[in-house]
């Protein structure tokens, strides 16, 4: 699964193949969507936002300077790939956060079940800004780390797969940095009259 999530993401990312801007997969997981097998594979990479669209990430000393030697700042995100049984991608998605300064994803620590009636998955992401001062000691590494939990909801609809991120219990961005946390705002959020 991981190596047609890669191709999935080649085609996708921005940056030039080479170790510095290469597709990052973390754990994939099974996942049953109305009682159908399906697979998730989440991946951090710098998706393109135009069709010729390139990033070759600029060399830097010490300190990394998220940039792009064509000039736009090199900023990756998390995302997601569904894929079928016979592992053929029939879904992706974006993870949306709404900040308002540049940010980097760097994991996807955790994904966990929401509401399995609702085919909810909850993905918690960490990322830090890219133009925040950066780390001098050892002990300040990962101090800038900022994490939040989104809810995703699976539908498959005749063989493709589509992915909706629903803010509105757990709002964009937050602080929310557990899967039991997210799920206890969930049911709080569903017990609250409409």
């Amino acid at each position: 699964m991981q190596a047609v999530a890669e191709m999935g993401a080649l085609k996708r990312n921005a940056a030039l193949p080479g170790d510095y801007g290469k597709a990052e997969p973390t754990l994939g997981y099974k996942l049953f969507i109305d009682e159908k097998k399906h697979y998730l594979q989440p991946m951090r990479f710098m998706a393109k936002q135009h069709v010729n669209d390139v990033c070759t990430p600029a060399p830097f000393t010490n300190v990394p300077t998220y940039r792009c030697v064509e000039g736009q700042r090199y900023r990756v995100g998390c995302h997601v790939f569904v894929f079928g049984e016979a592992f053929k991608e029939v879904g992706f998605h974006t993870i949306e956060i709404k900040e308002t300064a540049p940010y980097f994803c760097n994991a996807v620590p955790a994904v966990g079940v929401g509401d399995k009636a609702r085919n909810e998955v909850l993905f918690t992401v960490q990322y830090f800004f890219i133009d925040g001062k950066p780390a001098t000691k050892m002990s300040e590494i990962g101090s800038g780390w900022k994490r939040m939990t989104v809810a995703l909801r699976f539908k498959d609809e005749g063989g493709k797969v589509s992915i909706e991120q629903d803010d509105r219990c757990l709002g964009n961005p937050n602080t929310i940095d557990t899967i039991p946390d997210a799920r206890r705002r969930l049911k709080q959020c569903a017990q609250r009259p409409s």
